[in-house]
């Protein structure tokens, strides 16, 4: 039996989210872990 295919008007709103929010995430990450040795571990700190 063949599986069922989603329809396009469910598939395309799904196709576009998934990436932007896996986007957002490893973007928070970045920053979120880059912070640290930007604020904190400086000759001179900014904090």
């Amino acid at each position: 039996m063949l599986a069922r295919v989603p329809r396009a008007g469910q598939f395309l709103p799904a196709m576009t989210q998934n990436p932007l929010s896996a986007f957002f995430i490893i973007a928070a990450l970045a920053i979120g872990l880059a912070m640290p040795g930007l604020l904190f571990y400086r000759r001179r700190p900014v904090l």
